[in-house]
């Protein structure tokens, strides 16, 4: 937020999605530059915004988009959510260019502190070994009571995930 204000995000996004260059946006904010093929017309102004309630919490889980920690790898990015209702609610989000072992104490700083009980990790190629050493770490500190998964991208590019995800959000069943 402080590098890149969500309000200024969604400002660009607007601006080049009028100028029917979304993939300029993608490619240049987003760090893909495959985007070319991404054709989708999208009104920011639609994107349900629901204030979290933290007594309607039903349960809170964190989703991890691993990357390297080399200067030019993407960034790491912890995301936590809570069930509301009907609803699941992005309510924190930490991204940064994390080692191994910082992604570990970050995401379970994020669990232990707000009470999840479930960690996923996108698992593709070998990320899928992060799940060994979450293990580990809760093993050797003695925490119980948290799960750890995979989420597989089930054969969907990038560009289909981030399209998919709009056309959620627009039918708001992202918040």
């Amino acid at each position: 937020e402080d590098v890149h204000p969500k309000a200024r995000l969604l400002a660009k996004l607007q601006e080049e999605m009028d100028a029917g260059t979304p993939e300029i946006f993608f490619s240049e904010y987003m760090n893909d530059p495959e985007c070319k093929s991404l054709s989708l017309t999208f009104d920011i102004t639609k994107i349900p915004i629901s204030e979290y309630k933290e007594e309607f919490d039903l349960g809170q889980f964190i989703i991890i988009d691993l990357a390297t920690d080399k200067k030019t790898s993407d960034e790491v990015v912890l995301s936590r959510f809570a069930r509301q209702m009907d609803k699941h609610l992005l309510i924190e989000c930490r991204h940064g260019k994390f080692s191994p072992s910082e992604i570990i104490t970050e995401a379970l700083e994020m669990a232990t502190t707000n009470g999840c009980s479930l960690i996923a990790v996108e698992s593709v190629n070998f990320q899928y070994a992060m799940l060994h050493f979450f293990q580990k770490a809760v093993t050797s500190l003695g925490i119980e009571g948290i799960h750890f998964v995979e989420v597989h991208p089930k054969g969907l590019s990038k560009n289909q995930r981030i399209k998919l995800m709009f056309t959620s959000l627009g039918k708001g069943e992202i918040h």
